[in-house]
């Protein structure tokens, strides 16, 4: 990982979007633990070791705090629950 890569150097806010009952609960709880109220979470925050978004990731191929969780960002970010923000 490069030290100040985009994803690195960037904020995370929840969205606007709504929560269906349809999403599963665990991507809820990340989702909504992002958000935290509206301040947002820096990426040292959601990827510290056994972080609350760490441990809200279900997945085969995760497996512990030594994965990258850059691919679970990108798919909340894809989903449009999550919205990544530069730092200002």
């Amino acid at each position: 990982m490069k030290k100040n890569d985009d994803m690195s150097t960037s904020r995370y806010f929840r969205s606007d979007i709504p929560i269906s009952n349809r999403h599963a609960s665990h991507n809820v709880q990340r989702w909504e633990w992002i958000g935290n109220d509206g301040k947002g979470r820096t990426f040292s925050e959601i990827n510290k070791p056994n972080s609350f978004y760490r441990k809200c990731i279900r997945r085969n191929t995760y497996a512990g705090n030594e994965t990258s969780i850059r691919q679970d960002l990108r798919y909340d970010i894809k989903l449009n629950m999550i919205v990544k923000k530069p730092r200002s």
